[in-house]
């Protein structure tokens, strides 16, 4: 593919497009090829006041939530995670959510690209899933280690093993020219721009916006979790727990409880 030919990974790219004055030291990886970045940076060391950039042209055993498995071509799409330190204290509720909408910030700021953000860890357009998030904590010295893995498709446009509809930035929009090197440092610089808010503030000062864009609002689902009754989705609280409304009784999810699908 010619895209993927002309933007190939390269850490002086991607370092000259960041903003992380936060940290005294910023450490990129990139890899041909690798199992998964999020196990990387999971066993690695990381010092204090350093930021991590892990990537690959291509991942053996990319996941996702759940376990599940990630398809990573070579060269196609961005396998990207990110490993940092916050205090051992630090309140995550919500923090997932807040990824996504820095991803989907950064990706409309981009390329115009107006997408949706499924809770607890998914980016959507037009009903097709792209982007997936994968959020990670261990304990180090008494701080909290945070990995986010990330992953979105950019150049892939055919693919017979999902199974789920699924899309990419190249079917997105053919005619933009996608740079997946502008993408990781520019995403990167936002998530830990918002992630100095949420430190202060928690995932409450991200509450409107993320509902603004929330791709199940207002959308009946079905869960085996309420013996498949129906449940209307309202919107995500201040802790980012879904409120979600089961034969007019209101309920509080938070993300590891509840697996659903849309009913059409």
């Amino acid at each position: 593919m010619k895209d993927v030919n002309q933007n190939p990974l390269n850490k002086k790219i991607i370092n000259s497009f960041l903003d992380s004055n936060e940290f005294h030291k910023v450490k990129i990886l990139i890899f041909e090829e690798i199992d998964s970045t999020n196990r990387y940076l999971s066993d690695l060391e990381i010092d204090k006041n350093t930021l991590y950039i892990c990537s690959a042209e291509k991942q053996i055993r990319g996941k996702g939530r759940g376990n599940k498995k990630w398809e990573s071509p070579t060269g196609q799409n961005i396998y990207l995670s990110l490993s940092f330190q916050l205090e051992k204290n630090s309140n995550l509720n919500g923090y997932s959510l807040m990824v996504g909408l820095a991803i989907r910030d950064s990706l409309n700021e981009l390329y115009g690209i107006n997408s949706k953000i499924k809770w607890p860890n998914d980016i959507f357009f037009e009903n097709r899933k792209f982007c997936g998030i994968l959020i990670e904590t261990k304990f180090e010295n008494n701080l909290r280690k945070i990995i986010v893995g990330i992953g979105i498709n950019v150049f892939m446009q055919t693919n017979d093993h999902i199974d789920q509809d699924w899309t990419s930035l190249k079917l997105i929009d053919g005619e933009k020219k996608f740079d997946r090197n502008l993408i990781i440092g520019k995403l990167t610089s936002k998530i830990l721009n918002y992630s100095k808010t949420f430190e202060k503030y928690g995932f409450a000062h991200f509450q409107n916006a993320f509902n603004q864009h929330n791709y199940l609002k207002n959308k009946i689902v079905t869960s085996e979790n309420f013996e498949g009754k129906d449940c209307k989705v309202k919107e995500v609280d201040a802790e980012g727990k879904l409120k979600v409304e089961i034969e007019k009784e209101a309920k509080l999810i938070s993300s590891g409880e509840l697996s659903f699908k849309i009913k059409e």
